[in-house]
Parts: structure tokens; C-alpha cells; sequence
């Protein structure tokens, strides 16, 4: 109504040819406003459109040999991603490089005029993402979809919300689609929190079982920050230990462990005796015929209350030195099954005048078996349970294995302090025929 009522007063007043030059700046006057709305509308248009589609983030380091400019070198006459068909194809967080640089027809590959946007269906297989992703020509180990080509069963080939484009909402659960779930009492902690990534490579590997690293390794690439603090002993590269046992030493730590989980402590493939023993069954072919036996041998969950699983500072894997060892338990009376009783060796030890030797030293392994015996009170070898027993070697066998018999069969005085004066008491009080 304005550009109408403009009109007519300057046609009352100036008559034809004002008509004329009112018509032309009419026309710029309501053009104008026009313009300037459409292009305000145009702007607010694209604000809305960013705000629903936020600019795509590109992986700093592509998985495969090209990165985003080499794509950008194919300039493909397809504008698949910015015009209005496939452009949510480029809005995912994490965007395939060939998406993103609106290189369709690298996967894609037309069969028709450009207008007609006809195109061979991807294949199947690995052959289109091989053009581009190189892997190793001949490793020790491949899975199964990476072997079969079906690289589309994990990953998206266009992108997705997650890195590396999985189709699933973590690792662990694309893992599981193909994967039992590990049901156990203890699990290994990459297992528990689904970091399956930690231990194994997801395509192929140099190792087996697509293990990312040598097993041993591996294992060492976690477990060397233990250290011999551990009653049990852990591995440590920077201690040198006195002994180690020989699974640690050919680095084969599934010898004993399991490797996702289990259901014995220490994730551990059998109980603690009955995987000792399934080495060391030479200790058990004797067993039967024991008179004497010591109990945390035939306990489960014994054998390193004695002996570190790994490595130690002792010899034989002791926890520690023998004689601070067997007075962990031997610091008190103990009731045998019998209802006989063993005393305080430890007050016995400290509180006596005289000493045995090999008491005092702590080596108490020199009269005493460490796991059971065919003799009583775990002896080496033979010794009378009663006083005052007829003499004979074999009785006697256990003095003899560091006295000289010399000292019984003869009535010397330089072989024993057992005397008075110069009487050899030993020889005086053996029991022997006249």
C-alpha cells in the first residue's frame, strides 16, 4: 500500500513521465527489502544447520596408509556428502577419510552417467578396503572376519560415533558378539574391564593367538613393577634371583595361568597343589609309603605358604631364609593327629645351653624332609623313635650322615665332647651285645 499511494501522488503531479521515473524507484524501494530479508533468512538457515549437524572430527593418525589430503587428491565429480541424499553420512564424530574428502567413487563405482547415479554395490570382501589398508603378508596368527574379508561385521564403512568406526557400543561388547563371555571367580583385569585391545590385536598378528606382543613379553609389560615385597614372590627383572622356577625362567606364564580368567586365586588353570604336582608329581610317587607327613604339603592353597610360584632370594624358591621360615609355624607348641606334641622350637632353640648345629644354623633341612618322610618326625633317613635302641647303623643312620662312627665303635676321646675326662660316654652308654 505504501509503493501504491507513492505512485499516484507523483502521477496527480507530474503526469506521464513522472510515472516513468516513479515506477523505476518504486521498483529499487521494495526489491530492496526484499533481498536483504532473503538473504537474513538464508543466514539464520545455515546457523540452524550447524547447530544440528556439528563439523566432523578427523582421527589425528589414520588406521590405514592415506590420510585425509591423499583423498582429497581423487576430486570426484560426485557431491555425495554435501548434496541433500548422504550428507548425515559426513556429520558422525569419527568419519571414514573417503567420506569425509567426498571420495565416493574410490568404494563406489559408477556404471552410468553421472545424471543417472547408478553404482556397482561395494563388494563384499576386503578388496576395496585393501587398496587402501595394508597389513602383513604372512603373520603367525589372523581372526577370523579380518581373514574371511568381512571387515563390515565390526566396522562401519562410512564412520560412526565411536573410534576406528565399530558398529558396537565399546570393545568388549564387539568382542562378545563372536565371544563367550569369560564366567570365572577371578578374572584378569584387561578381561573385567573389556580391554581385550591390551593383549591382542585385532586383525593379524606376528604371534599366536593375535597376541600383540611375545607372550612373556607381554606379561612383563604389566607384571615387572612387582616386586619380591609379594609373599608370592613376583618377577622382577631388576632383582637377579637365587631361584626361579622354570616356567618363569622359559617364560611360559600360561604353564600355570590362565589367561582371562578362573576360578582359583591368581587366576590359576588348576587348585595350587594339584597344579604343582602336575610337574612335580616325583614328589608324590613316595607318598603312600610315608610314615610322617608335613601338613601344608597335602593342604591346596599350601605350597607357597613355603615356595614363591615365581622367583626368590633363597634357594628352592623359599619365601624365605629356611631356618625364619619353618619358625613362622614352629614359634608355638603344635598338636599332631596324634595328640602327641611338638614344642616351641623356636623358645627350645633360644633358650637352650647346647645347641645343635644344624639347629642353630637354621638348616633344618639337614635332619628334616621338607614334604613327608618313610621316617618319624619327617627325618632324613634313620633314627630310634625310643631311647637306649640296639646299635646299628642303619638305627643311627641320621648321626651318622655327619659323626664318625669311630666315636661308637671305639673308646676314643678326641672325636666327641660327650665325655668325662677321658671316657668316651658314647661308647660307655651304646647299646650293643657284651
Amino acid at each position: 500500500m505504501y509503493c501504491k499511494r507513492r505512485t499516484k501522488q507523483r502521477v496527480a503531479q507530474n503526469g506521464s513521465v513522472g510515472i516513468i521515473q516513479s515506477s523505476r524507484l518504486l521498483k529499487h524501494r521494495c526489491i530492496l527489502p526484499a533481498i536483504i530479508t532473503l538473504v537474513l533468512l538464508l543466514a539464520g538457515s545455515i546457523q540452524l544447520s550447524r547447530a544440528a549437524f556439528p563439523p566432523a572430527q578427523f582421527e589425528p593418525v589414520q588406521t590405514d596408509d592415506m590420510t585425509r589430503n591423499d583423498f582429497a587428491a581423487f576430486n570426484s565429480p560426485f557431491d555425495c556428502t554435501t548434496a541433500g541424499c548422504h550428507q548425515q553420512l559426513a556429520k558422525t564424530k569419527w568419519v571414514h577419510a573417503p567420506v569425509a574428502t567426498n571420495a565416493c567413487t574410490q568404494c563406489h563405482e559408477s556404471i552410468s552417467p553421472l545424471n543417472e547415479h547408478q553404482f556397482i554395490p561395494a563388494p563384499a570382501d576386503a578388496s576395496a578396503c585393501n587398496s587402501c589398508h595394508t597389513f602383513d603378508s604372512a603373520p603367525v596368527s589372523t581372526h577370523e572376519p579380518f581373514q574371511l574379508g568381512t571387515c563390515n561385521n565390526c566396522h562401519d564403512p562410512h564412520g560412526g560415533d565411536r573410534k576406528n568406526y565399530i558398529k558396537a557400543e565399546s570393545i568388549k561388547a564387539l568382542c562378545l558378539d563372536c565371544h563367550d563371555q569369560t564366567e570365572a571367580s577371578f578374572l584378569h583385569h584387561p578381561a573385567a574391564i573389556g580391554d581385550c585391545q591390551a593383549c591382542h590385536n585385532p586383525h593379524q598378528s606376528k604371534h599366536k593367538m593375535l597376541l600383540s606382543q611375545s607372550k612373556e613379553t607381554l606379561c612383563l609389560g604389566c607384571h615387572q613393577s612387582l616386586d619380591h615385597s609379594d609373599r608370592l614372590g613376583a618377577f622382577s627383572l631388576s632383582t637377579p634371583p637365587v631361584s626361579t622356577h622354570e616356567p618363569v625362567a622359559q617364560e611360559s606364564c600360561l604353564t600355570c595361568h590362565l589367561a582371562h580368567g578362573s576360578d582359583q586365586r591368581g587366576i590359576l588353570a588348576q587348585s595350587q597343589r594339584s597344579l604343582c604336582i602336575r610337574c612335580h608329581d616325583d614328589l608324590d610317587e613316595n607318598l603312600p609309603l610315608a610314615q610322617s607327613v608335613h601338613s601344608p604339603y597335602t593342604e591346596d592353597q599350601s605350597c607357597t605358604k613355603c615356595h614363591s610360584p615365581h622367583d626368590s632370594e633363597h634357594e628352592s624358591l623359599l619365601v624365605a631364609s629356611q631356618g625364619s621360615l619353618c619358625m613362622t609355624c614352629h614359634d608355638q607348641p603344635i598338636i599332631l593327629s596324634d595328640d602327641s606334641q611338638i614344642p616351641d622350637m623356636k623358645k627350645l632353640i633360644e633358650e637352650s645351653a647346647v645347641v645343635h648345629e644344624p639347629a642353630a644354623l637354621g638348616q633344618c633341612t639337614s635332619c628334616h624332609r621338607p614334604h613327608f618322610s618313610t621316617q618319624h618326625n619327617l627325618l632324613q633317613v634313620g633314627y630310634p623313635e625310643k631311647d637306649y635302641v640296639r646299635f646299628e647303623i642303619d638305627n643311627y643312620a641320621m648321626c651318622i650322615q655327619c659323626h664318625d662312627q669311630i666315636m661308637i665303635e671305639e673308646e676314643t676321646s678326641t672325636l666327641t665332647g660327650f665325655r668325662d675326662g677321658g671316657q668316651n660316654l658314647h661308647f660307655v652308654h651304646i647299646n650293643r651285645e657284651k
